[in-house]
């Protein structure tokens, strides 16, 4: 588990423990939960879902998720489909549905198992990430050369996940 050198007093992190396990050991009242590029990773949602909302405080905890949308896109549709980008996303989103651990990002799939799980005031977030630092506002071309050096750095070893 990675957690910052500096933690609050108040905060104590978890015990390392399966997702997909019993979560019988783990403590409940959790004000908060965050799990972030775990598409891939999960073969049932809908538990983990349930599971997550067991553990929360009634009525003021909270859950996030982040993922990252592997299949790129481009504002103006340039992207030609045959692209080596293009072809290595739907290859590998296609080898990990086959794997029974998809990475593919459904809003209105999760948006209707969070319901399903009990989740209530619902919201999404979409953030563009760039692959090249071309964008002219300084956030964003921070954010995708940080984005695109995270990507060339695990190229491989998302390439060899469905493996």
């Amino acid at each position: 588990m990675i957690q910052p050198k500096m933690i609050p007093r108040t905060m104590t992190p978890p015990k390392p423990f399966d997702l997909e396990g019993s979560w019988e050991t783990v403590d409940l009242d959790w004000d908060f939960m965050h799990v972030r590029t775990l598409f891939g990773s999960i073969q049932n949602w809908p538990d983990l879902y349930k599971n997550m909302l067991v553990h929360l405080k009634p009525g003021c905890g909270y859950m996030e998720q982040v993922e990252i949308d592997w299949a790129p896109q481009c504002d103006d549709d340039s992207l030609p489909t045959d692209s080596a980008l293009s072809q290595w996303a739907s290859k590998l989103l296609d080898a990990m549905d086959q794997y029974g651990r998809p990475m593919r990002v459904n809003p209105e799939e999760t948006r209707q198992q969070l319901a399903v799980a009990g989740f209530v005031d619902i919201s999404e977030t979409v953030i563009r990430a760039c692959y090249n630092p071309w964008p002219e506002d300084a956030t964003e071309k921070e954010a995708a050369r940080w984005f695109n050096m995270g990507l060339s750095s695990g190229l491989t070893a998302l390439s060899c996940a469905p493996m």
